[in-house]
């Protein structure tokens, strides 16, 4: 990989997410060096000087280097290469990180970048990596090798940038305290957890992830992929944004929401406490709904539906292929409506493209109001 390629991909970090054992390389500029004194030898004024005005310089420009840079770090030969790199006193920016090896971090096994705009390529890593208040960080092609929990963890405002790794079975990674994380590529037995108005941005995944939690966090995938996931919990005020989800269980809770465009789950879905689901097509064996949650699509499909508790259902295409169960709540599908059985009563309120007759004889004419957009009829009042 040349030069303006690794320049392009360090910057890319920044765009993704706006969302001692190291040689120095030929792309490093040369700068003014201190003059060196030897004892017994000769001082001059003009050397002197010339120091003092160039310590001077550094402090003014907070001695930032802006150029870029490529280093070798070789943890072959010094397993701790990596950690006593991010360690140093240089304040190298735009820094490239050939790593061959296995990294081990601190004693106590965390490996902390120290500045910003690193991007750390191949090698292993035997450590928990923590990205704290570092913006910019990245690691690709990189094999996850420590037991530990979480092994990713990028807290207090810190970004980080992780394309095409390799990660031990359901490795944990944890972003909080409005932190960024972006995953490219292998995705496959991760466990994701995300809170504190955080950020998971999940691009081209592949492999099935165990559980994605947002926890008052936000999760956003690629629109034009697959995201596949076990578990899929959103709650308290969490937001999801995504192309096509397959999950077995997604519990959407606590006013929090999620926009998609096919959502399908093989086992639960459920809606609670004031949560919402727009999509374009749903399908899921169970839906659960109460308190005061919506679900909006263009078509739904389950083999049962209970929802209460001032909930509601808005689907132009609605099939349930087994039960629906009906307390407090309501239903528009005013496009096709077939259900196997029903229970509907208690102050229940139904807008369907569903023959009257079937309503006169399931629906509880105590406490039911509905529309037949079948028969233009409404009942109980059109009820023979």
């Amino acid at each position: 990989m040349d030069s303006a390629i690794k320049i392009a991909a360090v910057l890319k970090i920044a765009a993704a997410l706006a969302i001692g054992g190291y040689v120095l390389s030929h792309h490093v500029k040369a700068e003014e060096q201190l003059v060196s004194f030897s004892a017994g030898g000769l001082i001059k004024a003009q050397e002197m000087n010339h120091n003092f005005s160039l310590l001077q310089d550094r402090i003014l420009a907070g001695t930032v280097d802006t150029h870029f840079y490529e280093l070798d770090i070789d943890c072959d030969s010094d397993p701790k290469a990596l950690h006593n790199y991010f360690q140093s006193p240089g304040l190298q920016r735009y820094v490239w990180l050939n790593v061959t090896g296995v990294c081990e971090g601190n004693d106590d096994g965390i490996l902390e970048p120290t500045r910003d705009n690193l991007w750390v390529n191949g090698g292993s890593i035997d450590a928990q990596v923590l990205v704290r208040g570092i913006q910019n960080a990245a690691f690709g092609g990189v094999e996850f090798v420590a037991a530990v929990e979480p092994l990713i963890w990028v807290d207090s405002l810190g970004a980080i940038y992780m394309p095409d790794n390799v990660y031990p079975a359901g490795a944990r990674m944890q972003v909080s305290a409005q932190s960024s994380l972006v995953l490219e590529g292998e995705v496959g037995d991760l466990d994701l957890l995300i809170d504190q108005s955080s950020r998971a941005f999940i691009g081209r995944p592949q492999g099935n992830m165990a559980r994605i939690d947002a926890n008052a966090g936000n999760v956003f995938a690629d629109w034009s992929s697959t995201l596949n996931v076990s578990e899929f919990i959103l709650r308290n005020g969490a937001n999801a944004d995504l192309g096509t989800l397959v999950s077995d269980n997604l519990h959407v809770d606590g006013s929090a929401s999620l926009v998609g465009g096919t959502i399908n789950v093989s086992q639960h879905l459920s809606v609670t406490t004031a949560a919402s689901v727009q999509a374009q097509q749903v399908n899921t064996d169970e839906l659960y709904m109460f308190g005061a949650s919506t679900i909006s699509s263009e078509s739904i499909a389950t083999n049962s539906l209970e929802l209460s508790s001032a909930s509601s259902v808005h689907s132009a295409n609605l099939e349930i292929n087994g039960h629906l169960f009906m307390r407090q709540a309501s239903i528009y599908a005013t496009n096709s409506f077939s259900v196997g059985s029903a229970d509907v009563g208690s102050f229940s309120y139904l807008e369907l493209a569903y023959p009257l007759a079937s309503m006169c004889s399931g629906f509880n004419w105590q406490a039911v109001e509905a529309w037949s957009y079948s028969d233009l009829q409404g009942f109980p009042f059109d009820c023979p």
